[in-house]
């Protein structure tokens, strides 16, 4: 038998000042529809887990390319 998993990811990072000033605000978001036959080789909660990690890869991206965080950042 043949079943249907999706779900999502939509993670938000605040990055704040010391003061509690907001930098920067960056999201990341995945999601998965994916039809399977439970023989195992995937276990309960990968799939999500796949999507947490693509949206935190997103955000590490954008953090990374962020000119504005890198001038505060070297202070």
């Amino acid at each position: 038998k043949t079943h249907v998993s999706s779900g999502e990811a939509d993670l938000t990072v605040f990055v704040l000042t010391r003061n509690g000033e907001i930098v920067g605000k960056y999201r990341g978001e995945s999601s998965f529809r994916e039809s399977f036959n439970p023989t195992g080789e995937i276990a309960p909660g990968d799939r999500l887990n796949l999507a947490l990690t693509d949206a935190v890869q997103q955000i590490q991206e954008k953090i990374l390319h962020d000119a504005r965080l890198r001038n505060i950042a070297s202070r």
